[in-house]
């Protein structure tokens, strides 16, 4: 299972590489937020374009991303293969419940946790 505190386009982004590797059928992508205004979010798969940067190569965005205006949408199988869920890194017990993972990715997690 690969998962991780990510943010919202983070494991969409993950599914495309996978996919286009021919590897998202192999794989389990959980997202976490502590937020569910952010998991909500993500879980709509439509994004402002801002968020679509020129992290994707083009290739990828024109076979995985519909972009309308100034948002983009992504493909309802990418979003399928992604689970989304609230969670806070400090609940130990509901951490246990998700289980093992192979792979954990955090962006900006560390920058909330102080050092005192």
């Amino acid at each position: 299972m690969v998962g991780g505190v990510l943010d919202r386009e983070e494991p969409l982004t993950l599914a495309m590489l996978l996919d286009d590797r021919g590897l998202l059928d192999r794989v389990e992508i959980v997202g976490t937020d502590v937020s569910a205004q952010a998991i909500a979010q993500a879980r709509s798969g439509r994004h402002r374009k801002r968020a679509l940067r020129d992290d994707h190569p083009a290739e990828l965005a024109a076979r995985y991303l519909r972009i309308d205006g100034d948002q983009g949408t992504i493909a309802p199988r990418l979003l399928a293969a992604v689970t989304f869920k609230t969670l806070n890194l400090f609940d130990a017990d509901a951490i246990r419940m998700l289980g093992a993972f192979d792979l954990i990715l955090c962006r900006n997690v560390l920058i909330y946790f102080a050092t005192s």
